[in-house]
């Protein structure tokens, strides 16, 4: 039932290798796991064919070569991948029958959530080391969050509560980045302390502020999770940071031609808790229009407008193009 849900009390016969997942529930098609062949089909055996082909279905057909199932064990599958659609595709470790995707401990596999089992938590910084963007944990928690100057002679402290003047922690002042910011079909919270940055603060002691303790993010829509493409869909918000540029800076750059407003009418900089920017415009406003290609992100908020390639080298010229 974890594959099928109620996929074959909803469809007719003749659509039973169709994958119609939903907002609730995974429902794929039997020919993504079974022959498609009339020979296999009452022939008194229990047969599970994984071997890629196009006759199973799109995502049977983005199995690895091998696909395979040994000793109830399924390996090389997509469904269980970190869902790359380039050179960095990699399956994640055999999966048996009796595995449990647990959220809160430990299990068989030494992952401690669901995510962590086939794409890392955030992706591409799991323990089993899966191949991905370095993208992702370059956005993770907020912009520059660990590394802002506090006005004075230090670093703001990353993280804290809503009357602390950090960097993170308060989602009015300083977005959290998390999956839903640019994957917003498919997840639409951004509160999870099972990720591997996260958990540093958020222990199982330390409460976030707006979930239970041992909560992992959890998918809103299966039919965008699990569907054999890499979905980019940016969340309808303005980004605010507390990583601010100084006023002279600000006034003469950012706030006319940039895409940042400065938080109150006074051009503040560094003044507790009430001093953030935040950006002009919405990601996915249509004053900000952006294309999100194998090229990466062009004409969003977050980046000035700035197009960045996924594969460019980003220094801090990349987007503060005056420091040049």
């Amino acid at each position: 039932m974890k594959h099928t849900g109620s996929l074959l009390t909803e469809i007719n016969f003749y659509n039973y290798t169709a994958t119609t997942s939903n907002g609730a529930s995974y429902k794929f098609g039997c020919a993504n796991c079974h022959p498609f062949t009339v020979a296999s089909h009452i022939n008194n055996a229990v047969e599970v064919d994984l071997t890629k082909s196009v006759s199973g279905g799109h995502l049977r057909n983005l199995n690895l070569a091998g696909a395979t199932i040994n000793s109830g064990k399924c390996s090389n599958v997509y469904c269980h991948s970190n869902g790359y659609v380039s050179a960095v595709f990699k399956c994640a470790t055999s999966l048996a029958w009796t595995d449990k995707f647990d959220n809160y401990t430990a299990n068989s596999k030494g992952r401690k959530d669901k995510c962590a089992w086939c794409h890392g938590n955030s992706p591409n910084t799991d323990s089993i080391k899966m191949p991905g963007s370095a993208a992702h944990t370059a956005h993770t928690v907020g912009i520059h969050y660990d590394d802002i100057f506090n006005g004075v002679s230090k670093k703001m402290i990353p993280a804290g509560g809503q009357n602390i003047n950090a960097a993170h922690g308060r989602d009015n002042r300083s977005t959290t980045i998390n999956c839903n910011i640019c994957h917003y079909a498919t997840i639409t919270v951004s509160n999870n302390d099972r990720s591997s940055t996260c958990v540093g603060c958020h222990n199982g002691t330390t409460a976030p502020l707006k979930n239970p303790v041992g909560t992992v993010a959890p998918v809103t829509n299966n039919l965008s999770h699990v569907n054999g493409k890499v979905d980019v869909v940016f969340a309808s918000q303005k980004l605010a940071t507390k990583a601010q540029v100084a006023g002279s800076a600000f006034a003469g750059y950012t706030a006319g031609t940039g895409g940042w407003s400065r938080h109150s009418n006074a051009m503040k900089f560094k003044t507790y808790t009430s001093s953030y920017d935040v950006t002009k415009n919405t990601l996915s406003s249509a004053a900000v229009a952006y294309t999100t290609t194998a090229n990466g992100c062009q004409n969003v908020a977050c980046h000035a407008n700035i197009t960045v390639k996924w594969t460019d080298t980003v220094t801090c010229t990349s987007c503060h193009t005056r420091l040049k």
